[in-house]
């Protein structure tokens, strides 16, 4: 009674394990955000969404070094970041940084990170967010902004030169 006893105990634990694996893969693989494990400087773990925005395979990314994805100009600052030569805040803040994709495009990119110890070895966990329609929408409202300021500039000017001249008509 009491091996089969444990035995339902294992089948439902194991049960539980599988639930808990699908709900883990199911977060990780399926999230539009691009999500990545880091060893020192190398790449350890990146779901599809990751390579997906990079334009490469999984197996393209996996034990590369992280930089070879981010472009020339954004170097050194996610370079102190992921060799935590920053102040180790408890919420640590998300960044801007140009992603280097395989077609050669620089693209902005938010990226949130924290340290974390996994099976005894240090690791730094990314989330990466695709920010190009943002940035875009941005530009667009400084410049609608600045049309908008143009305008008032334009009818004042009018208003300052009508008045003088509607006094000379008369």
């Amino acid at each position: 009674e009491y091996a089969k006893q444990l035995e339902k105990d294992v089948a439902a634990r194991t049960a539980q394990l599988r639930e808990s694996e699908h709900k883990y893969k199911t977060l990780v693989e399926d999230i539009s955000d691009g999500y990545l494990m880091l060893h020192k400087d190398e790449i350890a773990f990146v779901n599809p969404a990751f390579y997906r925005m990079h334009g490469y395979e999984e197996r393209d990314t996996i034990e590369k070094p992280f930089l070879s994805f981010v472009a020339k100009e954004s170097h050194e600052r996610v370079k102190k970041i992921i060799t935590r030569e920053v102040k180790n805040d408890p919420e640590p803040e998300a960044f801007e940084y140009l992603r280097l994709t395989k077609d050669g495009k620089c693209l902005p990119t938010e990226i949130n990170f924290r340290p974390s110890r996994f099976e005894g070895h240090e690791y730094t966990l990314c989330i990466l967010r695709d920010i190009t329609k943002r940035v875009e929408l941005e530009k667009r409202s400084r410049k609608i902004e600045r049309m908008a300021y143009i305008g008032q500039l334009t009818t004042s000017l009018s208003h300052e030169i009508r008045n003088p001249l509607s006094s000379v008509k008369m």
